[in-house]
């Protein structure tokens, strides 16, 4: 059961989302960071079983048919892209949904002690708060990754020092947590198993790549290191980034009717 869930009540109201809702996207907006991605039809897509979401959110709902509904309604509000395999479901977030977490520093409300907060999250250039463009790594689209693993190979000083170290600034800015010391075992770890530091620098290159032109950079989206780095080797993939619209499954209305309708026939598609 996870324990809690944060929602920005500013966004829920403005979407006319209901606290049910709001409730379970607030929890699947973070399920980039630990649900397991796929490439469905030239998009990536998150698995996230009706199950799962009733065992983790009991107080939101206890029946699976119900957890459906609702996913169906943030797709009609233009949150969250639905599709399928034949054993699970698969969600995927828009690019309205990054605006969830946001940085809301305008919007301060509370008695006259809020003033200095307000001023002090106003902030500097030199130190940003939530500002995720600041990271020079993550902005530019050029990153060579490559270079840097040619340098841990031919300067021990470099291996010694752990070459995890020069490759940590490159990860993209993620909103949330992102463990360092997790990420940096499940690297040491792949070097283990005898993947090169060269092969996980230019996995983390194209995957920067990716997330700049997904607009992703900064937000929740961009998955925890740790993971990137594990044993699903997300390092190897090719990260190309589609320009393909919907499939033709996800606008189709009877397919989608019928889902909604069909209980029996939806839970057999794993929907």
């Amino acid at each position: 059961m996870q324990y809690r869930v944060v929602i920005n009540q500013i966004k829920a109201l403005e979407w006319g989302l209901n606290s049910q809702q709001a409730m379970l996207f607030a929890f699947v907006y973070e399920c980039p960071s630990w649900c397991n991605a796929i490439t469905h039809k030239g998009e990536v897509f998150y698995t996230l079983s009706k199950s799962k979401v009733v065992s983790e959110l009991p107080l939101l709902t206890d029946k699976p048919d119900t957890v459906y509904r609702m996913l169906k309604a943030l797709q009609k509000k233009g949150l969250v892209a639905l599709s399928s395999t034949d054993s699970i479901t698969l969600v995927r977030l828009t690019q309205k949904a990054a605006e969830w977490n946001r940085n809301t520093t305008d919007n301060w409300v509370g008695n006259k002690s809020d003033e200095g907060r307000k001023n002090f999250r106003g902030g500097s250039e030199k130190s940003p708060t939530n500002q995720y463009t600041s990271n020079p790594y993550t902005n530019n689209q050029d990153i060579d990754t490559r270079s840097i693993a040619k340098k841990t190979a031919t300067d021990p000083a470099r291996v010694e020092a752990d070459p995890f170290d020069e490759l940590w600034p490159c990860y993209p800015k993620r909103e949330g947590s992102n463990p360092k010391n997790r990420a940096r075992q499940n690297f040491n770890a792949r070097l283990k198993e005898g993947h090169t530091v060269e092969v996980m620098a230019q996995g983390l290159a194209r995957y920067a790549a990716f997330c700049q032109a997904k607009g992703q950079t900064g937000t929740g989206f961009v998955m925890q290191a740790q993971r990137f780095f594990g044993t699903a080797l997300e390092f190897l993939n090719d990260w190309a980034v589609s320009q393909a619209g919907p499939s033709q499954r996800e606008n189709d209305k009877d397919y989608w009717d019928r889902a909604n309708n069909d209980q029996s026939w939806a839970d057999d598609l794993g929907i």
